[in-house]
């Protein structure tokens, strides 16, 4: 057994790049072990070997970054030491895995609502629709289409966030009572259907039951369209409808390349039956 080894043969020898032991090298982590006085030729020792199978196990099977593997070697760190800095680690993995089930869940929704839409195309069509008891968390609006995205631009609305799941969609919410009256379609308030709490936002409930319902590509003339369709169908089929009635549409529609392209649903809970 030789006692160094040069760069290349360690490369050969490791199956590690020339360019990963010099970076190991640059950062302090690694740093040959011996200099040859007369050429200045680094060599690595047989014993270091076993270092660079750490550091590739750490950085690349547990994720533990370059730097921090430095600092664990550099500080000499007691078995006390070691077990806060893993669990440390471990608490930054849990978070980037909780972050990739969120994007897996939204992927899977988005997949299913593309295949589904595919499938069957109820565009333009007033249809009845099953829902469970929902919950709307909200912020107050009463502003037309036509300004509601200057409105989220000056009052900072962004119901978008991290923690939202899957299943969630965001909604406009409108009053028929405020249509009849004005014969203008306000938007009454900005919300999202969820199910788990979100903290400083008002919510009311939205009732089990059956919604008539009425699909369409978004516009703000759609919207209006789309509105006074249902309205005027349940008037001519003599059903009685809630006055809350509901703008639904996806936080992300990978199919849109626009707003305009968005998939919108209008929602209203039958209580005549």
């Amino acid at each position: 057994m030789k006692a160094y080894y040069s760069i290349g043969e360690v490369s050969k020898i490791m199956d590690i790049s020339i360019k990963a032991l010099r970076h190991y090298a640059e950062i302090g982590l690694l740093i040959p072990s011996y200099t040859d006085p007369k050429n200045n030729y680094r060599y690595y020792a047989y014993d270091q070997f076993f270092y660079i199978d750490l550091i590739r196990y750490l950085n690349k099977s547990l994720y533990v970054p370059l730097e921090d593997i430095k600092l664990m070697w550099n500080d000499n760190m007691n078995g006390e030491e070691l077990l806060e800095f893993l669990e440390a680690h471990k608490s930054i993995i849990d978070n980037k895995i909780r972050k990739y089930q969120y994007s897996k869940d939204m992927l899977s929704r988005i997949i299913t609502d593309i295949k589904s839409q595919h499938a069957k195309d109820k565009t333009g069509d007033i249809f009845e629709q099953y829902f469970l008891r929902r919950k709307v968390y909200y912020i107050e609006a009463n502003v037309t289409h036509y300004n509601i995205d200057l409105y989220m631009k000056r009052n900072n609305v962004n119901l978008h966030c991290e923690e939202n799941t899957a299943d969630e969609n965001l909604c406009y919410v409108y009053s028929c009572k405020q249509y009849l009256a004005s014969h203008e379609l306000l938007i009454t308030k900005l919300g999202t259907i969820s199910d788990r709490e979100i903290p400083d936002m008002k919510y009311f409930i939205l009732p089990e039951g059956r919604y008539l319902s009425s699909a369409f590509k978004y516009s703000e003339a759609n919207s209006l369209q789309h509105f006074e369709k249902i309205y005027e169908y349940a008037k001519s089929h003599q059903n009685i409808i809630s006055d809350t009635v509901l703008q639904t549409f996806k936080m992300i529609d990978l199919s849109a390349f626009s707003k305009y392209d968005y998939e919108m649903e209008i929602q209203v809970l039958r209580k005549d039956i």
